[in-house]
């Protein structure tokens, strides 16, 4: 499968915006997301999994800036009231989620929560 199209004049469609190096990529999310990211954690991430898509070129990583984008939002956690705030707490009432500490499945009903299976 081709990562490009093949245009009418025999050269690559090109991909709509410019691709960026590890460096700029790593400065490009600091300075539009605030997420503190340096171009060794996403060498490091590009080895072990968790950091935004990217092509090579030769040995060269390249992301584009809609990868960047879709990979910093994930990273951002939930609108917060408070540091004890959790995210299951988030939760709309009715909503079954898994409790953090233990794994368990619960259920959030009108602020008190009960532990899956139980009336």
């Amino acid at each position: 499968m081709a990562l490009f199209n093949i245009c009418d004049s025999g050269k690559p469609d090109l991909p709509p915006q410019r691709l960026l190096r590890r460096k700029e990529a790593a400065r490009y999310v600091q300075q539009t997301w605030g997420i503190p990211l340096s171009p060794q954690t996403m060498a490091k991430l590009a080895v072990v999994g968790g950091g935004p898509l990217f092509r090579k070129a030769g040995r060269f990583p390249l992301y584009e800036i809609d990868d960047l984008d879709r990979w910093a939002r994930l990273k951002l956690g939930p609108k917060r009231r408070s540091t004890s705030d959790h995210f299951d707490q988030q939760q709309p009432d009715g909503v079954e989620v898994a409790n953090q500490q233990s794994g368990q499945l619960v259920q959030k009903l009108g602020g008190g929560r009960s532990g899956a299976g139980k009336t």
